[in-house]
Order: C-alpha cells, then structure tokens, then sequence
C-alpha cells in the first residue's frame, strides 16, 4: 500500500514538472527561427547548384536573421497544446510536413 502511495506521488510530480515545462507556442517558433538561422550560417553559397541559388545564399549569409524571418514568414505552423507536451507540423510550400515535439522546455524536430 505504502509502495503504491508513493509510486501515485511521484507519478503526480512527473505530471506536474511536463506541465509546467510544456514549450509554448512562442518559444516554438523561436527555436525554430534560431535553427533556420543556423542552417543559413552552415551553408556554402559555392555549393548551390545555379547562379540565383548562389547570390541568395551569398545575400543570406550578410543577414541570416532577416532571411530566416522570411523562410518563417513563408512556412505553415499547425500548433497542439496537449497539456503534458506539445506537437507543431511544419509545412514550407507543397513539401513534406515535419512533426516536431515539445517536453521540459525543449523542442525536438527530427529532420530539421
């Protein structure tokens, strides 16, 4: 009986620490930009394929923030609360979504 109190608290204390360290709905999206940014920085403008490519590569490297809010601006974000975590689908244009999955105030998406 003792073993199934405590096992019921702590289990109730699990419950309330993913509550209180849902991600929300803002740090999502700036998690988001922060990893479109960094994947901006990672990219060689020489290894685009044609000349356009190449100059908007080159003209997001001087502005990567500016270009990620743009990439932000241009993609579609389908937002779940689901009280202990949360779910975000990710859509850029007519490409495959990305699921994405927030717990103890990180957000993991797989593929980004």
């Amino acid at each position: 009986m003792m073993r199934a109190l405590i096992l019921v608290a702590l289990l109730a204390i699990a419950a309330g620490a993913l509550f209180a360290t849902s991600p929300n709905r803002a740090m999502f999206e700036a998690q988001v930009e922060e990893q479109i940014v960094a994947q901006i920085e990672a990219m060689d403008p020489n290894d685009a394929e044609d000349e356009a490519t190449r100059l908007l590569l080159t003209g997001c490297k001087f502005g990567a923030s500016g270009c990620a809010r743009l990439v932000r601006s241009l993609m579609d974000i389908r937002w779940e609360d689901r009280v202990l975590y949360s779910t975000a689908t990710l859509r850029l244009g007519q490409g495959d979504p990305l699921r994405c999955y927030g717990l103890l105030n990180k957000i993991i998406c797989p593929g980004l």
